[in-house]
């Protein structure tokens, strides 16, 4: 089964970053509130560069003036089993802008589902991330409940450290093709989706 990772970045701001491994990079996306197990929550998603396949295992400090400044958490990660329609590719599938999967990880399991509601630019692109009922739905549900890694169990202050931030090789930066300048905190207020994210989001 292919890969998902969910990484809480401390950059400007607190978000999540929840990734599929797709055609050999992982497709991502910066979710401001984190994942919410509750299915009456929609979840903004914003669609953000590729990564390489081995920023999957990325648990650490990406030193300022770097991509994605901050502090990375592996918050979880496990595999996901795709429902996509039978003779459709993946590039087809997140084409068409509605993707529904089963997660298998450390703290997300079960049915989802991710709906592209705005296009444009890959950053400006937005969709909601939404949990489907069955039994590992939980109402009222808060990421901030499960504060520690999936990966090594640590909390965010022990994988900071107290020493100088390490040095980030090569493979842990975004795909050649994405170099370009990081909005370390990709949110901001006008980047809320109108009416539909008043009814929406939460």
């Amino acid at each position: 089964m292919p890969r998902f990772v969910v990484q809480k970045h401390w950059a400007r701001t607190l978000h999540y970053d929840f990734r599929l491994e797709m055609e050999g990079r992982l497709v991502s996306w910066a979710v401001p509130k984190g994942p919410s197990r509750d299915p009456r929550i929609r979840r903004l998603a914003v669609r953000m560069p590729d990564h390489p396949l081995d920023y999957a295992v990325f648990e650490g400090t990406i030193p300022r003036g770097e991509y994605g400044a901050g502090t990375v958490m592996i918050w979880d990660t496990g595999t996901y089993e795709p429902l996509r329609p039978a003779g459709v590719s993946p590039e087809q599938w997140l084409d068409r802008g509605f993707l529904k999967f089963i997660l298998s990880g450390t703290k997300l399991h079960g049915l989802w589902e991710m709906v592209r509601y705005r296009a444009g630019e890959l950053s400006k692109e937005s969709w909601l991330w939404v949990k489907l009922r069955d039994r590992f739905s939980r109402p009222g549900y808060d990421p901030e409940s499960e504060p520690l890694s999936a990966l090594s169990g640590k909390t965010v202050v022990e994988i900071r450290g107290e020493g100088p931030p390490p040095v980030v090789a090569f493979h842990e930066r975004p795909l050649e093709v994405w170099s370009r300048p990081c909005a370390e905190d990709p949110f901001e207020e006008s980047e809320e989706p109108g009416s539909l994210g008043t009814r929406l989001l939460h």
